[in-house]
């Protein structure tokens, strides 16, 4: 009867920590995927996901349970758990809750490992102990992925993105084997201690790597705009004081146009009239040219741009119809518009004088909730390949930022809920942005 009673406790205990630390482990990922709570409103949202997920959990284990009572029942259950929670809740972009969750699962995994194979070598049994041990171990992993997590970076490169998701599957591969062999070669305990414990601190080290390397990225990025910013600033004040000095020129000469033209006027000269008003129209239609899109600030960054164009023998052609009020950061406009229009300038100034006509065509137009950017430039035939072209490689001294315009220009689009498109047609080389009005779309 004692040893009755004795075995109903264990199993109650085995139970209870099973359960407990599966429900830490869900609270885990239910943090990792979610903005920190900062209303009683949010605490309430993130506690009913929470019973939701663990609702999930709990029938997918019951069912898998009913088949099966290997080891694995509870690592499938958990994975299934994991990716019901990366699919529905949205608090980040994609790339961020996949890597999160992959990196999470394997994590676990591998903790749930190492806890039961330290656990085994000290006691003979592992089941309670080792679901209670392995609770403030979870917490300390979700604290060091939250700590750095990698929601704050905006564009996450890819190739570590796969790199980390490679291994997290590596690393729950290995411990789901480690599990299926370890009661029958328990003397190798030693051996996949150590293997795990080298897996554990590759994984967070990676995790921690890609969020230092990230944050580079986006600091370059930051870096890149700001000097785009201070250029166009530069520009501004210079093609201001170049105004302003032909302009004083004009003022001083009208008094002398103004008494030829009356003189041609009194003596009948209407051809003479006609002719000499033509000739000073054309001398100082620069003068007083600029684009008027509704957007101050859209306008003072494209005829920058003409005038930098013009000076390079470059024409733009222009089709503008901006929201007088846009909600994009002033930042991301400027760098957005001064990307596009950079690269299509360098292109055309590229063209010789045998190859065709060095113009440019810029468009911006709203079409519902979105703003779409065009620019259409020709490319020199023969001299960059359409691959390299997509690459909005630059052509400045500074070399280091080799590459970045594309990546900027992709960046703001998806910042703004939109997408950029880059494409090139025998010699014509195209760039389509479309931003999401966010302002509009609300009202």
């Amino acid at each position: 009867m004692l040893n009755i009673v004795l075995d109903y406790l264990q199993s109650v205990m085995t139970n209870a920590s099973f359960f407990f630390s599966n429900f830490v482990f869900l609270a885990g990922i239910i943090l990792l995927l979610n903005q920190p709570p900062k209303t009683r409103r949010d605490w309430g949202v993130q506690c009913l996901e929470l019973a939701g997920v663990f609702a999930v959990w709990f029938v997918c284990w019951a069912i898998l349970r009913s088949f099966s009572d290997s080891a694995l029942v509870g690592t499938c259950s958990n994975a299934i758990a994991v990716l019901f929670c990366a699919i529905l809740l949205r608090s980040y972009s994609r790339p961020v809750r996949l890597i999160c969750s992959v990196t999470y699962l394997s994590t676990y995994t591998i903790l749930c490992g190492l806890m039961m194979q330290i656990v085994s070598l000290l006691i003979d049994t592992s089941g309670a102990i080792t679901g209670f041990l392995t609770c403030p171990v979870t917490i300390a992993v979700v604290l060091f992925l939250k700590r750095w997590h990698i929601g704050s970076v905006e564009t996450p490169p890819t190739g570590y993105a796969v790199l980390m998701v490679t291994i997290s599957v590596l690393s729950a591969l290995l411990q789901l084997y480690n599990l299926s062999i370890q009661y029958e070669m328990s003397d190798e305990n030693h051996i996949m201690l150590l293997v795990n414990s080298i897996f554990l601190l590759v994984q967070l080290m990676a995790y921690y790597m890609y969020y230092v390397i990230g944050r580079e990225s986006a600091a370059r990025q930051e870096l890149l705009a700001l000097q785009h910013r201070e250029e166009l600033d530069s520009d501004i004040l210079a093609t201001a004081k170049q105004t302003y000095e032909a302009l004083n020129t004009v003022r001083h000469e009208i008094r002398n146009h103004d008494d030829y033209m009356k003189c041609l006027l009194e003596s009948g000269d209407y051809e003479g009239l006609k002719r000499y008003f033509d000739q000073y129209q054309a001398e100082n239609a620069e003068i007083i040219r600029f684009v008027h899109s509704g957007n101050r600030q859209v306008d003072a960054i494209v005829n920058n741009r003409i005038t930098r164009a013009n000076l390079l023998g470059v024409q733009v052609e222009t089709v503008l119809a901006v929201p007088e009020e846009l909600p994009f950061g002033e930042k991301d406009l400027c760098s957005l518009i001064s990307n596009l229009l950079d690269n299509g300038i360098e292109a055309c100034a590229e063209i010789g004088p045998e190859e065709g006509e060095k113009t440019l065509r810029f468009q911006i137009r709203q079409s519902g909730n979105y703003l779409f950017l065009r620019t259409e430039n020709p490319v020199a035939p023969g001299k960059i390949s359409p691959e390299r072209r997509l690459t909005l490689q630059t052509t400045k001294a500074d070399g280091s930022l080799h590459g970045y315009g594309t990546k900027i220009i992709q960046s703001i689009a998806e910042k703004y809920n939109g997408a950029a498109k880059f494409s090139q047609t025998e010699n014509i080389f195209q760039v389509d942005v479309m931003l999401l009005l966010r302002e509009r779309q609300a009202g």
